[in-house]
């Protein structure tokens, strides 16, 4: 049963997922690591070693990821916070 505006009585039709849609949701979504590194911490935190990049499964500091990735890759870097004192 197809999905109907309830005000026209129209179907609702779905158009498939285009290559604007896909580069879009990339820009968006996936980011290399610095940059989810500048987004949620600034410049309080600089990256001394990234550990969380080195399991030889292809991803290295360059590639770009999801936040989720990021974070669950970063709890095993070496950071180091930096203090702003003006």
């Amino acid at each position: 049963m197809a999905t109907k505006n309830n005000i026209t009585n129209d179907s609702l039709i779905s158009k498939p997922f285009s290559s604007v849609y896909a580069d879009g949701w990339d820009r968006i979504y996936l980011k290399k690591p610095q940059e989810w590194l500048d987004i949620i911490h600034g410049d309080s935190l600089k990256m001394l070693d990234p550990d969380g990049f080195r399991d030889n499964d292809g991803v290295t500091w360059e590639t770009p990821m999801t936040k989720k990735e990021f974070e669950k890759r970063f709890q095993h870097c070496t950071i180091i916070g930096i203090l702003n004192i003006k």
